[in-house]
């Protein structure tokens, strides 16, 4: 029995060697590089490419069978670009479980491949591979009437190295390369999970340039046409958008689901530019228009920090702590082709906003906001006081002061064009330069070149309204600025522009101008318009009118007392002066009008106390 036993070993070690010195034999006559037309021909037959097999094809025996590929070119039939390219190609399988009837791929190596893809009107150069309709038919029969050959695949490693691709849309000049494309997975399963690492360099036609380097471990559901990276650990620079690089890093685990045509996002963790944000994000209906859901939070950063991680100059406030408590809490939603985030809070230092805001159409990058304010103090987020400039002296011998305009360009026309925005801001109080206002709304709507702007509020014990509307689809942007005004007191008001304490009362005004241009000398020079101003119930202070008049009286009567006698019975050299050095206005109407930056004074009304009228008219 041990005889036998000890022979059935003997064979089947001599099987071995006879297999394995088989395989040597062939691997060293059978040279594939005599077989390098054939291959060409059939490439150029079954997949319209035209290949040429520049480098050598060689065997490898041990430890794996299999083949190695030199420099290979592949043109596209008739056509001159290059489509695609290997320096070396190397694949093989294990040799010792192909005695056990088990295949078993060993590693693939792929160095210095090319691809160029290139986009025209009439589609892309990659559409000539596809088969036609017959030879779909064909592959569904041979299907049909095939059992599927079952080969477990486990792969020790996938590498490709030093590889790069162009994608080129000659329609809308969109030229992207990705270079320096490194990519190697180890243990490649598709029932298992392997680690994947890949890199590159990302630079298109507007020199946006991104470095990424990957590292992730990949399941590959192919039953339930799902597959997953996580955990997912990337790294990021990007480049050409802002004036110093952005580096972020990200962490999450991403989900792509076929089936369902969405892919999930969870556990995200984006650290950039001081700011970190953490969430989770769903992408639905990719295959056509997407949207998303989800929800996203920003801890509290401050943004002249970002700015200056940024290469940006920072934004001076009168406050230096405004803007340094920033956050945002936004959940996404919306219809497909959009991304809404509703309900939004942003946390701008003491203020809170809360709304929705979003893109309403992704493609059209059309923008918009419904939010509401809290409250805000202005004051602190205007530029501080210079207090290097000295305030102006005023001069008796002053007459008029010559003013200098700018013939510079004012407006972004280009920008203005580009803009799509419809929103509505309510603010529930607003301090600024000690005036508060209260329920404030502003409506934007910005489309096609064409910016209208509504506001409304109250102030001082009343309200307004204006109406803004800017032109600029032509080099010559046209402005029209209408302002009403309901019983507003003007006593702070006037203090806050003049400096002091000159009038006080309730005052209406109703303002229509209009000017064009796009340089300050033009929008003077083309200034146009009327506006009406009412005064009630209003004193002029440090001003008597009264005083003025009686004092004329005096000096005439002080010349002539008898006549004094007569008319006052009293001490003809004083008339009773008023003990207020102020004038009542019971009302007071102007009407006005501007041409070509010259105001006229058509019609000046005023009745003041004890009947007394003032009328006039200028410009």
């Amino acid at each position: 029995m041990a005889r036998i036993a000890k022979l059935f070993l003997f064979l089947i070690l001599a099987l071995v060697i006879l297999v394995a010195a088989a395989v040597f034999v062939i691997t060293r006559i059978i040279d594939p590089n005599d077989y390098k037309e054939d291959i060409a021909a059939l490439a150029k037959e079954h997949a319209n490419i035209e290949l040429n097999l520049a480098g050598d094809i060689g065997w490898t025996f041990w430890p794996s069978l299999g083949l190695s590929v030199g420099r290979t070119e592949a043109h596209i039939v008739d056509q001159e670009p290059l489509f695609a390219a290997i320096d070396h190609f190397e694949v093989g399988v294990a040799l010792l479980p192909l005695f056990k009837g088990q295949v078993e791929m060993d590693a693939i190596r792929i160095d210095g491949m090319e691809l160029h893809l290139i986009q025209t009107a009439d589609g892309g150069n990659w559409e000539a591979l596809l088969p036609d309709e017959s030879e779909k038919e064909d592959n569904r029969s041979a299907d049909d009437s095939t059992e599927a050959l079952e080969v477990p695949v486990s792969i020790p490693l996938v590498s490709i190295t030093n590889s790069r691709l162009r994608f080129q849309d000659l329609a809308n000049d969109t030229d992207i390369s990705i270079e320096q494309l490194e990519l190697e997975a180890r243990d490649v399963s598709l029932t298992e999970d392997f680690p994947l690492l890949l890199s590159l360099h990302y630079q298109d036609q507007d020199d946006t340039l991104i470095e990424l380097a990957l590292d992730t471990k990949v399941n590959l559901d192919l039953a339930a046409n799902q597959y997953r990276l996580s955990p997912l650990m990337a790294e990021i620079t990007l480049a050409g958008l802002t004036t110093h690089p952005v580096e972020a890093k990200l962490n999450a685990s991403v989900l792509a689901d076929l089936e369902k045509d969405q892919i999930d996002i969870s556990n995200l963790t984006l650290a950039a530019l001081g700011t970190d944000t953490t969430g989770a994000i769903t992408v639905h209906n990719m295959s056509e228009s997407f949207s998303f859901s989800g929800r996203i939070r920003t801890a509290p950063f401050d943004a002249n920090k970002v700015l200056k991680a940024l290469g940006e100059a920072p934004i001076e406030t009168a406050d230096p702590n405004a803007l340094s408590n920033v956050s945002l809490d936004a959940t996404l939603t919306g219809p497909a082709n959009s991304l809404i985030m509703d309900p939004l809070m942003i946390t701008l230092d003491d203020s809170i906003i809360k709304g929705k805001a979003g893109i309403t159409d992704i493609e059209a990058l059309a923008l918009m906001f419904d939010l509401t304010m809290d409250h805000i103090t202005l004051d602190g987020y205007l530029p501080p006081e210079d207090e290097s400039q000295a305030p102006k002296e005023t001069r008796q011998d002053d007459t008029q002061e010559t003013v200098s305009l700018s013939t510079e360009p004012l407006l972004p026309l280009e920008e203005l064009r580009e803009l799509n925005v419809k929103g509505k801001l309510l603010i529930e109080t607003l301090v600024f330069d000690d005036l508060n206002l209260s329920d404030v709304a502003v409506e934007v709507d910005a489309a096609r070149g064409v910016l209208v702007q509504n506001s409304k509020g109250k102030v001082l014990d009343g309200g307004f309204n204006t109406h803004l509307t800017l032109d600029a689809r032509t080099d010559t942007p046209q402005i029209q600025a209408r302002l009403a005004s309901d019983k507003v007191q003007i006593q702070k008001l006037v203090n806050a522009v003049l400096g002091r304490d000159l009038l006080t009362g309730m005052v209406d005004v109703n303002a229509d101008i209009t000017t064009q241009g796009n340089r300050e000398k033009d929008l003077y020079e083309n200034l146009n318009g009327k506006f009406n101003v009412g005064v009630i119930d209003a004193i002029v202070r440090g001003v008597n009118l009264h005083s003025a008049l009686v004092d004329g009286i005096n000096d005439m009567l002080s010349k002539v007392p008898a006549l004094a006698n007569v008319i006052t019975g009293i001490d003809p050299s004083k008339l009773p002066r008023e003990l207020r050095d102020d004038t009542k206005i019971l009302d007071l109407v102007a009407d006005t009008r501007l041409e070509k930056g010259v105001a006229y004074v058509d019609d000046l009304l005023a009745n003041l106390e004890r009947g007394a009228r003032v009328k006039g008219g200028g410009w």
